[in-house]
């Protein structure tokens, strides 16, 4: 079943994009590259000024919004939201319940999954795993293979990285 279509065009950044609006309802929508974009099965949905290029896949019931945006080869999947001006790329992943907001900036092999959040303009890259309830904000960095579980906090521009692992606490 086919959920959307295009209904504009634009070039971003030599790119031509497009607008597209939900075909049960009418709803206006953001922008997607090609329809491999944005799955047609699921709940799944680029709103607002959003913008989703090159090969990246948002599918299942995720949610990209406001003026975010994934790129590349990266996925947004499962009941993941991206939103206010959020950047996911390369070959990141979102999914689970996690959130990422606020300017933060997912890439590289990341995992961001569970019900984890990053936002405040963090930054999440390498192959760096953010899960279970950790968040992550306020310009921290977390990189290499480092994993932040359980329900830590990374925050005030606190970097971790290499192999470190933390499953409770808050790092600062």
């Amino acid at each position: 079943m086919v959920k959307y279509k295009f209904i504009e065009d634009k070039v971003w950044y030599g790119v031509t994009i497009h607008r597209i609006q939900r075909i049960s309802d009418g709803k206006i929508g953001g922008w997607i590259q090609h329809e491999d974009n944005l799955s047609h099965e699921g709940n799944c949905w680029v709103d607002g000024e959003a913008i989703v290029y090159d090969y990246a896949k948002v599918h299942g019931n995720a949610q990209i919004l406001d003026n975010a945006s994934v790129g590349q080869h990266a996925q947004v999947f499962g009941n993941a939201k991206v939103y206010d001006n959020a950047e996911i790329k390369d070959m990141a992943k979102i999914y689970g319940n996690a959130e990422v907001y606020d300017g933060a900036n997912i890439t590289d092999n990341a995992k961001v999954c569970d019900s984890a959040k990053v936002y405040g303009n963090a930054l999440i890259g390498g192959s760096a795993e953010i899960y279970d309830e950790a968040e992550v904000y306020d310009r921290a960095k977390v990189i290499q293979s480092a994993k932040i579980r359980g329900m830590t906090k990374v925050c005030k521009s606190a970097v971790v990285d290499g192999d470190q692992e933390y499953s409770i606490g808050c790092i600062d």
